[in-house]
C-alpha cells in the first residue's frame, strides 16, 4: 500500500509520459497532492480500492485522454477535498464502479466530457458537486457519462 502524504506536486516521474500504468492502488491520500493540468495519457491509471480520506488531491484542468483506462473501483471518498474542476474527460476510460462518497468535498464543476466513458453507475453515498445537474430528468447526459438512477433523482 503507498500512502501519500506531505504537500506535493505529482512529481514528474510518478506519471512519466511513456510509462504504460501508474500505480496508485490501495494508495491512502490524506494531506495534498497535485495532478492539476496533467496530461494524463497512458494507458492505465489505477487509484483502485485507494482510501481520500483527507487533506485536497488536485486534479482540476486534468486531461484524461488517448483510450487511458482510469480505474478508481471500490475507492472511497471519506473526508477529503477532491477538486476534478475543469477536467477533460476525452476518449478515455474511466471507472467509479463501487466508489463510495461518504463526507468531504467532490468536485466536477465545469468538467467536459467528449468522448469515452466515466461510469459512476455502481456508485454509493452523496452525488459529487457538478454531477447532479447534469443527471435532471430535463437534461440529457453527456454521451458516455453514467450516473447511478438515485443521483439523477437528486437532481429533479
Amino acid at each position: 500500500m503507498v500512502e501519500v502524504v506531505g504537500s506535493r506536486a505529482c512529481p514528474a516521474d510518478l506519471v512519466p509520459a511513456a510509462s504504460d500504468t501508474v500505480n496508485f492502488r490501495s494508495a491512502v491520500f490524506h494531506d495534498r497532492v497535485r495532478f492539476r493540468g496533467r496530461q494524463l495519457d497512458v494507458d492505465l491509471i489505477d487509484f483502485g480500492n485507494a482510501v481520500f480520506s483527507g487533506g485536497t488531491v488536485d486534479f482540476r484542468n486534468a486531461v484524461f485522454s488517448d483510450g487511458t483506462l482510469v480505474d478508481f473501483s471500490g475507492a472511497v471518498f471519506s473526508g477529503a477535498t477532491v477538486n476534478f474542476s475543469r477536467a477533460v474527460f476525452s476518449d478515455a476510460r474511466v471507472d467509479f464502479s463501487g466508489v463510495v462518497f461518504s463526507d468531504g468535498t467532490v468536485n466536477f464543476n465545469s468538467v467536459v466530457f467528449s468522448g469515452g466513458i466515466v461510469d459512476f453507475a455502481g456508485a454509493s453515498g452523496s452525488a459529487p458537486a457538478g454531477l447532479v445537474s447534469l443527471g435532471t430528468s430535463s437534461t440529457a447526459l453527456p454521451n458516455g457519462l453514467l450516473l447511478p438512477s438515485a443521483w439523477r433523482q437528486e437532481g429533479t
